[in-house]
């Protein structure tokens, strides 16, 4: 009964509400303590569980609701959120004509890395250096058809990706623009950092002397696809006879290190993820003008990470910006039994 507790006590913990969790397991241990409570006997894994608990709360500082300048300056704010805007292709004004896509037969199995609970111990006084935050946004219409003369000249329907982190008061501490680049006689595509504006950073900037002024981001990309395949295979379509298929296009890290935060970060060189599958081409039938020439339902999935190289060490700050480490609540999910009930 208590693991079952205990689980459906960590679904419901993540970076935005960790804070205000622990402020109440405090205050009603207080209160507890004030009534002089006598809690039953525990057995030792009760404990242990509870005990790991209580220090996991008292070490994680991802929740901290602060800004750092560029100068180290901290300013406490009341809020955020994470806005995830994609401009589509299809709604550019003056978009150059794209080169049409050799879309693919099938798609292969994305392979997940998985999730990498071996855990580098990081200081309370270190966590303070370190920064997270998340958000995912969906649309549809992943792929369209700029011609409708050439019904099979296929095209991505992405032309950009924008990430903001802005406070309550709609001051925009973050922002990075992600495009795409397709090769497009493979059917593939890759993201890369096109923009990089941080005029105020999560992650806490040392405010004396000259080191500790940077900061190294870690951008996790995840995307989703959802489509329509006939399920007519004379090649004749009919709307009513068709079969939804799923996949995960790509599940991409890009790595942006040593970034000096300030209004416009100069980029000294490229930053790509890895390659993203497109949707098959027999979703193409689908794309007709009762849909505007257009087919497919996606959701991108974007982790930031902001690290501060001046207060880790190399593998500390390896193992934080790995794509494929846990978050908190994963960790602790790790150490309750599979089969408790």
């Amino acid at each position: 009964m208590a693991n079952r507790e205990i689980k459906r006590f960590l679904t419901r913990v993540n970076s935005s509400n960790l804070l205000k969790t622990r402020g109440l397991i405090i205050f009603l241990a207080s209160m507890l303590i004030r009534a002089n409570y006598k809690p039953p006997i525990m057995s030792s894994k009760a404990i242990a569980l509870f005990t790991l608990l209580l220090f996991a709360f008292n070490i994680t500082s991802f929740t901290q609701l602060a800004n750092y300048t560029p100068q180290g300056s901290k300013s406490n704010i009341s809020g955020e959120k994470i806005i995830i805007t994609i401009n589509k292709q299809s709604d550019q004004i003056n978009r150059s004509p794209l080169a049409p896509l050799s879309l693919p037969d099938i798609l292969t199995n994305f392979v997940s890395l998985g999730v990498n609970t071996v855990k580098t111990i990081i200081s309370h006084q270190q966590e303070k250096y370190t920064a997270i935050y998340a958000s995912n946004t969906s649309d549809n219409g992943l792929i369209y058809i700029p011609d409708p003369s050439r019904p099979k000249a296929a095209a991505l329907n992405i032309h950009s990706i924008e990430v903001r982190r802005m406070t309550d008061d709609a001051t925009i501490a973050t922002e990075i623009v992600i495009k795409p680049e397709v090769e497009p006689q493979s059917g593939l595509f890759r993201l890369k950092v096109s923009e990089l504006n941080m005029p105020f950073t999560k992650a806490k900037i040392k405010k004396a002397g000259h080191q500790g002024k940077t900061i190294d981001v870690s951008i996790s990309i995840k995307i989703d696809a959802m489509w329509k395949e006939s399920g007519n295979k004379s090649g004749v379509v009919d709307s009513n006879d068709y079969t939804i298929k799923t996949a995960t296009l790509g599940d991409y890290n890009i790595l942006v290190p040593g970034i000096k935060p300030g209004k416009s970060v100069v980029l000294t060189q490229n930053y790509f993820s890895g390659w993203y599958q497109l949707i098959p081409r027999d979703a193409m039938k689908f794309a007709t003008e009762e849909s505007g020439w257009k087919t497919g339902w996606y959701t991108v999935t974007i982790n930031v990470k902001e690290a501060n190289p001046f207060a880790l060490s190399s593998k500390q700050l390896s193992d934080f910006l790995n794509p494929t480490s846990s978050d908190i609540s994963t960790f602790l999910k790790s150490f309750i039994p599979a089969n408790a009930k």
